[in-house]
């Protein structure tokens, strides 16, 4: 009976006692907020090193030898309106490692080789054409860091270097050509192609 009477009042008083401690409603909200803003704090600091990673190889000298299996290819970006200029929307989501997900979109120029199949060739090429478009960037928030789940270039326009200017790319007469002359292959030629690269 002692005892029962012990644990009741232990219960009550922590009872009491926690009453006034309880957040109201709307200083979760705040702190939710603030958070959040935190969050695109952060999101917009990782994209700024990225954006910086990217120009600190700028340069037609730098440009790096990238592999995309099956082929190699030198490139380099530049992003014309720097690493402030972003929209990004982060969005929640229904898992808690992952309870955050963001897209960000920001203006790109990429200069870039056409595909090799050999190293050698890729690495001795020095025609560079320039795309221009947006990159399109997807994160995930973990352990309360923001990690690039991969990135998509869209370009607008294509140009290539020629007698001093930056002209459009004439490259959709040969694609329609190439594209007939699969027709015509059949898939016979078509899979011989396909392993010889011819």
């Amino acid at each position: 009976m002692v005892l029962a009477a012990i644990v009741l009042s232990v219960c009550s008083c922590g009872r009491f006692l926690n009453r006034g401690a309880a957040p109201s409603p709307a200083a979760g909200g705040a702190a939710a907020e603030e958070s959040r803003a935190e969050l695109e704090a952060k999101l917009r600091n990782v994209v700024r090193g990225h954006v910086e990673a990217a120009e600190s190889s700028e340069g037609e000298g730098k440009a790096r030898l990238v592999k995309r299996t099956p082929y190699y290819v030198k490139e380099y970006a530049v992003y014309p309106d720097g690493p402030d200029a972003i929209e990004l929307a982060i969005r929640e989501a229904e898992s808690r490692t992952v309870p955050y997900l963001a897209d960000v979109t920001l203006k790109k120029q990429r200069y870039s080789t056409d595909l090799h199949r050999k190293k050698a060739d890729a690495r001795a090429d020095s025609v560079l054409f320039r795309g221009t478009g947006v990159e399109l960037l997807t994160y995930e928030l973990r352990d309360g860091k923001w990690v690039k789940l991969g990135s998509l270039f869209v370009a607008d326009q294509v140009e290539e270097y020629v007698n001093g200017e930056w002209v459009p790319v004439q490259e959709a007469v040969d694609h329609l050509v190439a594209e007939e002359k699969a027709e015509e292959e059949g898939w016979l030629g078509r899979a011989w192609s396909s392993i010889t690269g011819r």
